[in-house]
């Protein structure tokens, strides 16, 4: 469904206890520039698909389940990320990443 929505620029799907990964598809909708999904109980590994989305500008994944890497592909494609969020804990990222160092709160810049 959420892939249908390929002009959807904004997508808050924020504390609303949705379960599962996160929702293939979502990398179809190529004019998204928010991205936020926190307060969820997703899990699973941050998908690589989200590279796909090169438009986007914020990501907030935190306070979810997630588990593992972030991709390093993500890093080198969103060239226009300015802020991402995850829980640092539970997702490591690679220091060598452009825009992913891990800083306090959670927030990769």
């Amino acid at each position: 469904m959420i892939g249908r929505l390929s002009n959807l620029g904004t997508l808050n799907l924020n504390s609303n206890e949705l379960t599962g990964s996160i929702p293939s598809g979502i990398e179809s909708a190529t004019d998204l520039r928010v991205l936020l999904l926190a307060h969820n109980r997703f899990v699973g590994s941050v998908p690589m698909e989200l590279a796909n989305l090169t438009k986007l500008e914020v990501i907030d994944l935190s306070s979810n389940e997630l588990l593992g890497t972030v991709p390093d592909l993500l890093c080198e494609e969103l060239q226009f990320l300015q802020e991402f969020k995850v829980d640092c804990s539970d997702v490591s990222i690679k220091y060598g990443c452009n825009c992913c160092n891990c800083v306090s709160g959670g927030i990769l810049r």
